[in-house]
This record gives C-alpha cells, sequence and structure tokens, in this order.
C-alpha cells in the first residue's frame, strides 16, 4: 500500500514525512495527530520576541515528527525530524526573511530530503520552504504564524536554545 503523507504549513512551506511504502498497513493509521502539548503556552503574556527556536510535534501510528523553526534577523531553517521505531532521520532547509512589526516574508525556495530504509519500508522525511508572508502574534509563550488571508494558523512552542 502506498501512503504519501506531506504536512502543508499555512500554504507555504512543507515540512513532511513520508512512508511510501508499508507491508504491515495495520500498524498506520490514516491520520497524522497533532502531539504538541499547547498547555506549555500559558495565558500569560510571555514571548514577545520572534526571533529563537520554536517547534511542534506530530504522529501517525509509530512514525513521529519534531518540526523545528530557528528564526533569526536574516534567515529561518526549517528541520523535520522524522522517527519511525525510534530511528531518527533528518532534513533541514533555510529561506531567508524579512521582518517587520507582525509579519514574516520568506524569499527563497529550498527542498532537502532524506531517506531511512528498513526492511519492507521506506521513509522519506523532507523540509520544505517557499516564498510568502504570514503575520506572526503572540500566545503567552507561544509563536502563532497565521496566513495572510487568515485563514490557517499554527501554533509552536519555545523550543531550549
Amino acid at each position: 500500500m502506498k501512503l504519501l503523507i506531506s504536512v502543508l504549513l499555512l500554504g507555504l512551506m512543507v515540512t513532511a514525512c513520508k512512508p511510501v511504502e508499508d507491508l504491515d498497513a495495520d500498524k498506520t493509521p490514516d491520520k497524522i495527530i497533532n502531539e504538541t502539548d499547547y498547555s506549555k503556552c500559558g495565558d500569560s503574556t510571555g514571548a514577545k520576541n520572534i526571533i529563537g527556536n520554536w517547534y511542534y510535534q506530530q504522529g501517525i501510528g509509530n512514525t513521529k515528527f519534531v518540526k523545528s523553526y530557528s528564526i533569526s534577523r536574516e534567515y529561518i531553517r526549517i528541520t523535520n525530524t522524522c522517527t519511525f521505531d525510534g530511528v531518527p532521520v533528518n532534513a533541514s532547509a533555510t529561506s531567508r526573511i524579512v521582518l517587520s512589526m507582525n509579519s514574516i516574508s520568506m524569499l527563497d525556495s529550498a527542498l532537502n530530503e532524506n531517506v531511512l530504509q528498513r526492511e519492507g519500508y521506506k521513509l522519506t522525511c523532507q523540509a520544505r520552504v517557499e516564498p510568502v508572508d504570514f503575520h506572526f502574534s503572540f500566545k503567552g509563550n507561544c509563536l502563532v504564524m497565521t496566513s495572510v488571508d487568515g485563514k490557517s494558523s499554527l501554533a509552536l512552542l519555545p523550543a531550549a536554545n
């Protein structure tokens, strides 16, 4: 059975982990689940600076993903750590950015893929960035990125630096 999993973030940047062949399909559910503990965001005013490291977690069966965003004044680096049965593989992509008061513009396209091959299974971990603009705000300690049209958003937890 072929199973392709791609996670599209705000229609602009993609980090994905794609099992392309699974010989034991009964162990893999068909839906990616957000496993991020957003209670760590808190309710009070916390983070005020987008510069830093942020992340969220997802899972599908025995495959886990940690999407990390490292943001500086000039660049964003997206790293996807895909773990299958405890074995990790990473992919990273970087784009130049322009920051303003509450928005960020990604200027470059980049794609990085790395494969983890196991008996009966092939996992392709990828990170992709594409030119796009989006807004950002803070909810407690979390960074919230929202598409310009306001139709999609993603909350990221602060990561240890």
